[in-house]
Formats: structure tokens, C-alpha cells, sequence
């Protein structure tokens, strides 16, 4: 019991790095091996070194696992937990153990493991410059340093390094790599792009400065991610034909809700009548409120295809979109019967009830006895006792909405143990009166 207690306390000590504890308790018969190195482990992930030299001296083996605690070692920024292992170990160890720590000790930013990790017998070139890629997607300019120093390539592998600084926003390794002499335009594609898709300016004209040009003129597209009309500027300034390219501009900025872009391709080019309508319809169910409002007052056509801006609001249950493109010029009679189902499904009675006054199309509706259930216990009669105005419905209409009350109490709807399909008939023969009485 006593040495249970001992072998629990070791784990604790090594956690806390209480080096006079974990001296205590091996000297108190606790074992430096209990629980698979379990002391061992929590000392090397917290960084504590004078506890690691007194585990591995009392005689804890990690032989079995060496690159596991040389990984758990590789990711603290002190590198003193690794260089006792290594001196532990007493062998040379192959490249293919060191190799994967050294990419763990560079993820981890630990330029003092990845300097210790190469005396060790690391490449640093391995695997075509994976290394200096790895370095340059933690935005580490101290590894690449190092990396250099012993021969790095930075135009190696298609200027994946100088695109994975840029793509992950390390504007200081991008230029470092810069300066170390990398061609830009043997990585235009991915490096510009990376810029582009960022919407970093500065980076941008850092690398059109160093002899970068686009790729291809449809990948300005890439500047609406984040909505960045500095970018698009900088590249109009220096040449880029915008006029060519301000329809796809704007329907990706549609698409990426980039309003800043999508008003600067609008207000600066001619956008085609049919480019316009496509625009709204995509931001019908893609967009935001302002974008689909700035479509509008800019002459997109909301009854353009059949409506098929409205029906993919409705289809999306933004109902409030679908009011704004009814009250523009959508018709509703161009709406079929999913329409019902999708705005019963929204849960947005007032609204269902003003598109059934108006004469919504409920022809071939097939309604699950779950959606009939919600209709009936949302939708009552006297909803459809008053028109849109507010003023009575000829006698006929009101006849057939004395029907549906009666109906409506429950009675018939059970008698007939078909609801979905009784609704879908009134509905149908509702329709049918209220147009004809229109």
C-alpha cells in the first residue's frame, strides 16, 4: 500500500516538475517504470527537465517507445527534456525516428529541438524540403534560419514553401523567404492566390513587386473570401482587364456575401441585365439581406426564370427575403405546391395565409398526415374570411370557409381518417373558388 501511494505521488511530483519530491519518493521505493512511464510522460509533456534526468537515472526505459517520448520531448520550447533522452538512448538513432520529431519539434515552433534534432543526425532537407514547408506554415523565420544555414531550397516543390507562409497569413516569413532569394513567378498561382484569398493587400504587392503576376484573370474571383476591394484596386492599378471579368466577379461576391466587392463590380462596370437576374436568385437562398435589397434597387428582375428568386427563398424558408421580392415584382402564381409545404414547415402562418388570399398555386399538393396535422393547428378559418385588404370575400368564398370550419372541428377529418388528404382537397377546391371569384 505504502508503495502504491508512492508509485501515485511519483505521477503527481513529475506532473508539477517537484524535482525534491520525485528525488523522495524513488529513494522511498517508488518505480520510475510504474504505469508504462507514466511519471516520465508527464514530466516530458510539461516541459520539466531536472524531473526527466532524475526518472531516467533512477532507471526509467524508453527504449520500446523513442520516438513517442522523443515527440512528447520535441514539442516544448525547452529543448533540454530531448537532448537527456537523446544522451539516454546511446545509440545513433536511423533519420527515419529523428525525421518525424524533427517535423513535430518545427509544428511546435521549438527552433532550439529543431537545432538539437539536426546535430542529432535530422535532414533537414528529407522528403523534398518538407521541413522548410512545415517552417513556413508555423511562421517560424528562426527555423527557417536554421534550415537555410544548412541548405534549404525555398524554391523547392513549386513554391509550396513561400505558399504555405501566405496561406496561413505569415507576411514576416513570406518576405524573409522573399529576400532569400525565392522566384515568385515559378509559384505565381498558389502564392497570388493565397494573397488573394486572404485579402492581404500588403502581401500582394509584395509579391506583384517581386515579379508576380496572375495566373489566370478569373482568379481575381478569389478576392471576394474576404471581401477585399483593396486587393481588386491594387490589381486594376497595375493592368488587370476588370471589365471582362465584373459579371463573375460580382456572382462570386454574392456567393461569399462580399458586399463591398459586389457593389465596386456594379457601380464601376457594366453588369449585363441576365447576369443581374442570376445574381438574384443566387442570393435569394445564399446571400445576405443587403446584398439581395442592393440586387433589387439595381434593376435584377425578381419575376426573371418563372420567379426562381422567390421560389428559392421560399424552397429556403427565408421568408422575410420572399416578402421583399413579392413586394418588388415576384409572382406568386408562378410558385407551386411545395411552396405550402415549405412555408408551413417555416412555421410562418400570416405569411402562408397572405400568399393563399393572393392565389398561390396548390394543384398536385400531397401533404404527409404530420403536415396536415400542423396545418390544422395553425391555420383557422376566419383567416380566410377577408381578403388582403381586409375586405369581405364574395359569398361563395365564404360558403367554402363555413365548410372548412365545420370540417375543421375535427369531426369529418377523423370520420375520413385521412387528413393529408382532405387538406390537400379543400386547398385545392379553395383555390379553385378563389380565383374564380378574383
Amino acid at each position: 500500500m505504502i508503495i502504491l501511494d508512492a508509485d501515485r505521488g511519483l505521477r503527481d511530483a513529475a506532473a508539477r516538475g517537484d524535482a525534491k519530491a520525485v528525488r523522495n519518493l524513488l529513494k522511498a521505493g517508488a518505480d520510475p517504470e510504474e504505469s508504462d512511464n507514466a511519471a516520465l510522460r508527464r514530466a516530458l509533456r510539461h516541459g520539466h527537465a531536472a524531473v526527466v534526468k532524475l526518472l531516467i537515472k533512477a532507471g526509467a526505459d524508453f527504449v520500446e517507445n523513442t520516438e513517442e517520448f522523443l515527440n512528447l520531448a520535441a514539442k516544448n520550447r525547452n529543448a533540454q527534456s530531448l537532448k537527456i533522452l537523446l544522451r539516454a538512448v546511446k545509440t545513433t538513432l536511423p533519420q527515419s525516428v529523428l525525421n518525424p520529431v524533427l517535423y513535430t519539434a518545427i509544428q511546435a515552433r521549438s527552433h532550439h529541438a529543431v537545432a538539437v534534432l539536426i546535430a542529432a543526425g535530422a535532414s533537414p532537407n528529407a522528403d523534398e524540403n518538407h521541413s522548410a514547408r512545415l517552417a513556413a506554415a508555423a511562421g517560424s523565420v528562426q527555423i527557417l534560419q536554421i534550415l537555410r544555414r544548412l541548405g534549404a531550397d525555398f524554391d523547392a516543390r513549386d513554391g509550396k514553401i513561400l505558399g504555405n507562409a501566405i496561406s496561413e497569413g505569415h507576411v514576416d516569413v513570406a518576405r524573409y523567404i522573399l529576400e532569400c532569394g525565392a522566384q515568385v513567378n515559378a509559384h505565381a498561382h498558389m502564392a497570388i492566390t493565397s494573397a488573394l484569398v486572404l485579402g492581404d493587400s500588403e502581401m500582394l504587392e509584395t509579391l506583384l513587386d517581386a515579379g508576380g503576376t496572375l495566373q489566370h484573370p478569373y482568379l481575381v474571383t478569389d478576392i471576394t473570401a474576404r471581401d477585399s476591394v483593396e486587393c481588386l484596386l491594387i490589381l486594376i492599378r497595375r493592368g488587370y482587364e476588370f471589365h471582362a471579368y465584373a459579371a463573375d466577379i460580382a456572382m462570386h461576391a454574392v456567393r461569399h456575401n462580399a458586399l463591398r466587392v459586389l457593389q465596386y463590380a456594379h457601380l464601376h462596370s457594366t453588369i449585363p441585365q441576365r447576369a443581374r437576374d442570376l445574381q438574384l436568385q443566387v442570393a435569394a437562398d445564399k446571400a445576405g439581406e443587403t446584398i439581395l435589397d442592393f440586387l433589387i434597387e439595381h434593376g435584377a428582375d425578381p419575376a426573371a426564370d418563372n420567379s426562381d428568386a422567390l421560389k428559392r427563398a421560399v424552397k429556403s424558408q427565408k421568408l422575410r427575403f420572399a416578402g421583399k421580392l413579392i413586394n418588388a415584382g415576384a409572382r406568386i402564381r408562378d410558385l407551386d405546391a411545395s411552396a405550402f409545404v415549405a412555408t408551413t414547415q417555416a412555421g410562418n402562418w400570416t405569411f402562408l395565409i397572405d400568399l393563399l388570399q393572393r392565389a398561390m398555386p396548390v394543384t398536385g399538393l400531397i401533404l404527409s398526415t404530420d403536415q396536415a396535422a400542423i396545418f390544422f393547428r395553425n391555420i383557422s378559418p376566419p383567416a380566410f374570411i377577408c381578403d388582403t385588404d381586409g375586405d369581405l370575400l364574395p359569398a361563395n368564398i365564404r360558403q367554402e370557409r363555413n365548410r372548412f370550419a365545420k370540417i375543421n372541428g375535427g369531426a369529418a377529418a377523423r370520420k375520413s381518417n385521412d387528413e393529408a388528404t382532405f387538406v390537400s382537397r379543400w386547398l385545392t377546391d379553395f383555390m379553385i373558388i378563389q380565383q374564380a371569384g378574383a
